[in-house]
């Protein structure tokens, strides 16, 4: 996390300092990470009316190759209050209400509550619990909480046809039946990885994001994750998932993912399990190592007014990096 104000402005110069920060092994940059950790966030002052800070989150891929800065990342706009008040840009200390931050990326907005008073953070050992709330997150990357214009959706790759729901809540996500793209087939093969981008890729060609689905991978990288649904015997309460991120299969449940899918669930049709439109409730959603507990409040002509999550924050590491 850096300093917005230090960074270079948006474009290649800024695409090449997130690279370097990460780096594509230990020995230049960071390296060694995930999509999911692969994150470079700048942080600033809030540049217009109604908001405190402002953030911008890049993705990068994991050989280094692809900055995607079009959408966002829960984990890490959690950690954005925490930075700026490690780092001065913001004085927490007789603070009492949410903070509001702004998305650059998204122009979204998102209300971070803390319990108690001031932080502590720069104790070894201390962390915070935050409530970090999505407003009106529908449709800020793609412009629709339903870019397809439907909650449930096919496409067709190489003569097979896969059933899909598209939801653009705080990010876009592909929701895909695991059942139908991954079967029995090896996650470790790059065959079942290249299945799934394919599937996606062609998802971005109906969307005009780009001309041909293997040009996807290079423009949208991160614009849409992918969502793999395992079958409930019973309910859609506890869904379970592989979630997908530039290529990769990822252990974790992105947090993204998880507040995507807790709205899903309250939307009439969707393959995520929709049932009577509108509400409010939680979702908690599993993946291979742990689980993400999420909350939607939806309105009951579909609008999503709210998503948000419980996170903990804790500093690891400050100092100074040449690039």
């Amino acid at each position: 996390m850096l300093d917005l104000q230090v960074a270079p402005g948006a474009g290649p110069q800024r695409d090449q300092l997130a690279r370097a920060l990460i780096g594509r092994n230990a020995v230049d940059g960071l390296g060694g990470g995930t999509p999911v950790t692969n994150k470079v966030v700048l942080v600033g002052a809030g540049s217009v009316p109604g908001a405190e800070l402002d953030f911008i989150v890049g993705n990068v891929s994991g050989d280094g190759g692809t900055v995607d800065w079009s959408g966002t990342c829960g984990n890490m706009t959690s950690a954005v209050v925490p930075f700026a008040a490690v780092t001065g840009l913001l004085d927490l200390s007789r603070r009492r209400g949410p903070i509001r931050l702004r998305n650059l990326a998204t122009d979204g907005l998102v209300d971070v509550a803390l319990p108690g008073g001031g932080l502590k953070l720069g104790e070894v050992g201390t962390e915070i619990k935050l409530t970090t709330s999505f407003l009106d997150p529908g449709g800020l990357v793609l412009g629709s909480t339903l870019p397809t214009g439907r909650a449930r959706d096919t496409v067709e790759v190489d003569n097979e046809t896969f059933d899909f729901s598209l939801i653009d809540v705080t990010h876009p996500y592909l929701f895909l039946f695991h059942a139908q793209v991954i079967g029995d087939r090896s996650l470790d093969a790059p065959a079942t990885a290249a299945r799934v981008e394919s599937i996606r890729g062609a998802v971005c060609v109906r969307l005009g994001l780009c001309a041909h689905r293997d040009e996807a991978a290079a423009s949208f990288a991160a614009v849409p994750r992918v969502v793999l649904l395992h079958p409930e015997p019973e309910s859609s309460v506890n869904p379970r998932i592989i979630a997908v991120s530039m290529g990769q299969f990822i252990a974790s449940v992105p947090v993204t993912a998880a507040l995507s899918l807790a709205a899903a669930r309250m939307m009439h049709g969707t393959i995520v399990g929709g049932g009577p439109l509108g509400g409010s409730d939680e979702a908690v959603v599993h993946g291979l190592s742990g689980s993400v507990t999420a909350a939607a409040d939806v309105d009951h002509d579909g609008r999503v007014r709210s998503v948000s999550v419980e996170r903990t924050a804790r500093v690891l590491m400050r100092g100074h990096i040449t690039v």
